[in-house]
């Protein structure tokens, strides 16, 4: 047993879970496909459910279907850092999500994007508290917002991110 794992709150054992991690990246693809009609780029993926894990760059603002990511980024000196901060920790949580994902058919692979498996999610499930709530519903944002971006290489480099 890792010794991260004892001071672990029950919340973020939930949070970290890869069924839950699979389901934020379903709604992201689903975001992705509803406003863009094609898949979530994979490493944008590994960014919108990052970005919906970490409330913490919401703090200043959330951004809106019209924001452009690098004004959105730079108009509090803060988000940069804490984006910095916090999507390199998840990156382990959210590949982990990902293989779930695939292997119960809730996401497939086409070429380098993720999409939609065969298996639905429900629509109408209740989300059992208010933060599990605010991620999906910013999983699902993100989704649609982040490719406005462009390619996942330009969105990285706005974003100072490396793979």
């Amino acid at each position: 047993m890792n010794l991260d794992d004892v001071y672990r709150s029950r919340e973020e054992y939930a949070l970290y879970n890869p069924a839950y991690i699979s389901k934020l990246c379903r709604r992201a693809v689903d975001g992705t496909f509803s406003e863009h009609g094609f898949g979530l780029p994979i490493p944008l993926a590994y960014i919108a459910v990052g970005l919906a894990l970490t409330p913490r760059v919401h703090l200043a603002g959330k951004p809106t279907m019209r924001s452009h990511l690098s004004v959105w980024v730079n108009e509090d000196a803060g988000r940069i850092f804490e984006i910095h901060e916090c999507l390199p920790a998840l990156t382990k949580p959210i590949g982990a999500g990902i293989r779930f994902g695939i292997a119960f058919d809730l996401l497939s692979v086409s070429g380098s994007s993720l999409t939609q498996g065969r298996q639905a999610l429900k629509s109408k499930a209740p989300a059992r508290s208010k933060t599990t709530y605010d991620a999906e519903t910013m999983a699902y944002f993100y989704g649609r917002w982040i490719p406005k971006a462009g390619s996942a290489e330009s969105v990285l480099s706005t974003l100072r991110l490396q793979i």
